[in-house]
């Protein structure tokens, strides 16, 4: 007992069934039962039970809890005593330049004696079953090829043997072996072996790409005839009923009603808009699946389209009003920040603003990462992917003022490599190349950092106390109250929830609040593709 409660927090709940609970150990089922008298003022039931095995109680005369192990960090904890030893360090200082390597190495290589035992015995350090063989997927011609640095390289690629994977190995056993065509290339090594001494000269790859007589030219064309890859009709489908709805976003532009032109000229216009497109993310539409860019469809003296983008950005009147309707202290920010603009100086500029703003969600907005090129996992020394000869480097060569809101919540290394960048592309060594940057947020909204050495304590009136796992179900019931009535009431689950920091938390009070609906548990599986 410790603060008068049991350490192991016995006593524990009822369950219908054994279920999965934290730190690995399982909630084993205990029946609802009457309880047993122990004397005048005590009692106990199947909350009361140890887990325990009969025959180890009658074998070694003592009480042993048997907890069934389901999580590495169990066995890991077991093993660190089994095979205790092989973590120590022993050291010693000896005085002078001489070193017994010999002995130095005997001395390292420490092996404890249940080690030791093991391999004498010679019994099996480890076992893989079934045994895991990867598979080789690669086009014709290219494949890997390994060879030493000796090795000229007309030798390796004149030698035969080196043409010989287990792909193509895969279509001479088909060609000589009518039985093996029954199984895929997966099962194939469940029935045959692979002998990589002795490998047949391959077949053509015509196979794959012919079916019904009908030849593809790509791999990806061919398994769709077959069945194997789910085909674009889905796509195709959305599209027409995207024509039918005239949905704004995606029919942008009605070439048939906008453009006078003639019906063979639209799909060229059509793949045109989509290499602009790809463009924008540093794409090209030879990368993809798609007909070539015919020839004379890009004009090299038109305005690239991402800045058209940043030009055809709508202003409404009403943002530019605003301008009048600023106090004294937005005015004293607004008219400096608009002098530079207006003067082609730079500057850098932070606006305090309270309450936040959010330039996602204004006409042209992008995210920093996204505009820029940003690495994910930024470094100190990290640089935005802008290349210099591109139309993203052309738009930041010709932009007057960046907008960066929310920038105290991003990693400083961010806004180094945009400073970087900036100066290499507009080759100006200005902070950010010259650019007028306007930075905001509110610094109401960035969280204080608390150090772990530091406690909160709760009001009392907001707290429920620990009384072991019954005081989870206290909690739960306060905010849900009555549940098992409000099963299908909207208006009810709504405003209510439970907020955690782990997940495993998340995972034990949904399984706890879930049992309380009544009916019986279906599961219901998703859809992967659209119908």
């Amino acid at each position: 007992m410790k603060d008068k409660h049991c350490k192991k927090r016995y006593p524990k709940q009822f369950l219908d069934e054994t279920r999965q609970g934290t730190n690995s150990y399982p909630e084993y089922r205990r029946r609802f039962d009457e309880s047993i008298s122990l004397g005048r003022y005590r009692s106990v039931d199947n909350r009361w039970v140890v887990p325990y095995n009969p025959w180890l109680l009658l074998k070694y005369d003592c009480h042993i809890n048997v907890e069934i192990c389901s999580s590495i960090k169990s066995i890991k904890y077991l093993y660190k005593y089994v095979y205790k030893g092989p973590d120590r360090v022993a050291m010693e200082v000896h005085k002078g330049s001489y070193m017994d390597e010999v002995q130095q190495y005997v001395d390292a290589r420490w092996i404890c004696s249940p080690d030791a035992l093991w391999k004498i015995f010679r019994f099996t350090l480890y076992r893989l079953y079934p045994s895991v063989e990867r598979l080789q997927i690669h086009l014709p011609n290219r494949h890997q090829v390994r060879f030493y640095d000796h090795q000229r390289i007309e030798d390796v690629l004149n030698n035969e043997r080196n043409s010989k994977t287990m792909l193509t190995q895969f279509f001479a056993l088909n060609l000589r072996d009518p039985q093996a065509r029954n199984y895929l290339y997966r099962e194939i090594l469940e029935h045959y072996c692979l002998n990589k001494r002795d490998m047949e000269c391959p077949t053509s790859w015509e196979y794959l790409l012919t079916n019904n007589g009908m030849t593809f030219n790509t791999f990806k064309k061919s398994v769709e005839d077959r069945g194997f890859l789910e085909t674009d009709h889905s796509i195709h489908d959305c599209l027409v009923e995207a024509t039918s709805l005239r949905m704004p976003y995606a029919l942008q532009r009605d070439y048939q009603t906008t453009n006078n032109v003639v019906e063979l000229n639209l799909t060229d216009m059509l793949l045109k808009d989509l290499n602009e497109l790809l463009n924008l993310h540093g794409k090209k539409i030879e990368d993809y699946d798609l007909p070539s860019l015919p020839p004379n469809t890009i004009d090299r003296d038109a305005i690239p389209s991402i800045i058209q983008e940043e030009l055809t950005v709508d202003i409404p009147n009403e943002n530019i009003e605003y301008v009048t309707k600023l106090n004294n202290d937005q005015m004293i920010a607004f008219k400096p920040i608009m002098n530079v603009i207006v003067e082609k100086h730079n500057g850098v500029f932070f606006v305090d603003g309270l309450g936040g703003t959010a330039a996602t969600l204004l006409s042209g907005g992008r995210t920093a990462h996204s505009r820029f090129k940003m690495p994910i996992d930024i470094q100190p020394s990290s640089i935005c992917g802008i290349q210099k000869q591109k139309d993203l480097s052309n738009l930041v060569r010709v932009v007057a003022a960046i907008i960066w809101d929310k920038e105290p919540m991003t990693n400083k290394n961010c806004l180094e490599a945009l400073d970087r960048s900036l100066q290499d592309i507009c080759s100006n060594n200005a902070s950010f190349g010259g650019k007028v940057l306007i930075m905001g947020e509110d610094f109401c909204q960035v969280l204080l950092v608390v150090r772990k050495d530091d406690m909160v304590m709760l009001p009392s009136h907001i707290a429920i106390p620990w009384e072991g796992e019954h005081s989870i179900q206290v909690f739960i019931q306060h905010i849900f109250p009555n549940l098992e009535f409000h099963g299908w009431d909207a208006p009810y689950m709504v405003q209510r929830a439970i907020l955690t920091p782990t997940n495993d938390d998340v995972q034990k009070l949904n399984d706890m609040i879930i049992d309380q609906f009544p009916g019986e548990e279906h599961s219901l599986l998703s859809f992967d593709e659209v119908e």
